[in-house]
């Protein structure tokens, strides 16, 4: 089990345990920050790769649990190569990094890689892997050759190949949407911009704008129930403006006039998520933050929260929890859950949920920058444990992670930084939380629990 943890001297460093003691994995290495996005570290191959730093600068390291090592140094000597974008496909990393330090207010020039683990590779067709949509096995994605213009490609996790589109250059943005067995992106410049579509050999027209609307607001596109949706932000009539197509000419299913207190963004919000039935928005007032449900034919207000809180989506067994949580610790937010396609609130946001045999367990700010509390869903209520949650920053951006049979976190009572557990007790359908051991540094700072990288 690896956690990433910063002690007195600040320095953010990988630690393992083996669910009874906590060491420090490497001490050469260090970390900028604790990972929060699924792009800053993958497990490729039974091993977590994650950039760190040491005297060959800011690389990609490995780690399979026992010891860490350099995935390769991209950027020479002490320069920093700071990869970015990590994402993996058939048993293959891709991501972008620079070659050199950068020298000026622009910085380096990053381009594309591959790695299986060991050996590393520069592509030479140029993209983010963040921007790439899944079509089957395959990534589709917008890349250019040097300065050749940008084409559509689609790419196998080692190498790109050119998607035959007959008209030739189009203009491409970098959204690409994946609806049935086609991948969606608009193209084309003047009386060509459109909707396009390619299987992964070939690319084919779906609609040009004036074919199908007089809007000229960027479209966001998405997949709802097997086809492809339009969205469109009718500024001139404060509508919002939704299309359907199968691969033939968009038509329009629904013109939702905008209540006056809400603020369209400069073109449509992208959606939070999607449950298969319904599609989820936000939209801003100024001071909140409303969440609405499109069902295909018609779209609804389900909740509110601050304008500062986002809305965040966790499914856990059968079940499907939303939570309003906010950057600022100070603001109150709601958890909610989707029964039957309405969002029932439950009790505070939670920052992290888990289910844990059959269990759900989370953890809140509860309005403070200090203070956190561990609860345990009821049925349909939370249950504070806050017998146990110490008032002075306990549960500070925890993750939890199952290991062994059982569930762990790590925490900060006082200025102690701490491992737990909660465990089964023998022969009893109870659980019990138990302190695992303190970290061999004096902690001043929280810490994470990253990956449960290999079984004991």
């Amino acid at each position: 089990m690896l956690l990433l943890a910063s002690g007195s001297s600040k320095l953010v460093q990988l630690y393992r345990s083996d669910g009874e003691y906590v060491e420090l994995l490497d001490p050469s290495v260090t970390f900028s920050r604790f990972p929060t996005d699924s792009w800053e570290f993958v497990v490729l191959n039974g091993e977590l790769i994650i950039p760190g730093t040491s005297a060959s600068g800011k690389e990609l390291y490995a780690t399979d649990g026992q010891s860490l090592r350099l995935v390769a140094d991209i950027a020479p000597g002490p320069q920093d190569s700071n990869p970015i974008w990590l994402k993996s496909l058939n048993n293959y990393l891709t991501f972008m990094a620079a070659v050199e330090q950068p020298s000026g207010a622009g910085g380096a020039a990053t381009y594309t890689f591959v790695t299986d683990g060991s050996a590393t590779e520069q592509l030479p067709i140029k993209f983010n892997p963040q921007d790439a949509a899944v079509l089957g096995n395959e990534w589709i994605h917008i890349g250019r050759r040097g300065s050749e213009p940008f084409q559509l490609y689609s790419y196998d996790g080692v190498s790109s190949t050119l998607i035959d589109a007959p008209w030739g250059n189009l203009s491409f943005t970098t959204e690409i949407t994946t609806a049935g067995n086609h991948a969606y992106f608009i193209g084309g410049s003047g009386s060509s911009r459109g909707i396009y579509r390619t299987d992964g050999t070939i690319a084919t027209k779906v609609a040009t704008y004036e074919e199908f609307t007089t809007i000229s607001d960027s479209p966001r596109l998405f997949e709802l129930k097997g086809s492809l949706f339009v969205a469109l932000s009718d500024d001139r009539n404060d509508q919002l403006v939704f299309y359907r197509t199968e691969g033939n000419t968009p038509v329009e299913v629904l013109r939702w006039p905008k209540p006056t207190e809400v603020h369209f963004p400069n073109s449509v919000s992208p959606r939070w998520f999607s449950d298969g039935e319904s599609e989820y928005f936000s939209l801003y007032t100024n001071t909140t933050n409303r969440l609405y449900r499109f069902d295909g034919s018609s779209l609804e207000r389900v909740a509110e929260a601050d304008r500062t809180a986002t809305f965040k989506f966790s499914a856990l067994g059968e079940r499907m929890f939303v939570n309003a949580v906010s950057s600022f610790p100070t603001t109150e937010t709601t958890l909610y859950e989707i029964v039957d396609d309405n969002l029932v609130p439950i009790g505070p946001g939670l920052d992290y949920v888990v289910m844990f045999r059959g269990t759900i367990f989370g953890t809140s700010r509860n309005g403070s920058f200090n203070a956190g509390t561990l609860y345990r869903l009821d049925n349909d209520h939370l249950v504070s444990l806050g017998d146990f949650v110490k008032a002075d920053g306990l549960l500070s951006n925890p993750r939890f992670v199952e290991y062994n049979g059982q569930l762990y976190f790590s925490g900060q009572d006082g200025r102690n930084m701490q491992l737990y557990a909660i465990v089964p007790i023998p022969e009893s359908s109870s659980l019990a939380i138990l302190v695992i051991t303190a970290l061999s540094l004096s902690i001043t700072r929280t810490s994470r629990i990253i990956l449960a990288a290999r079984k004991p």
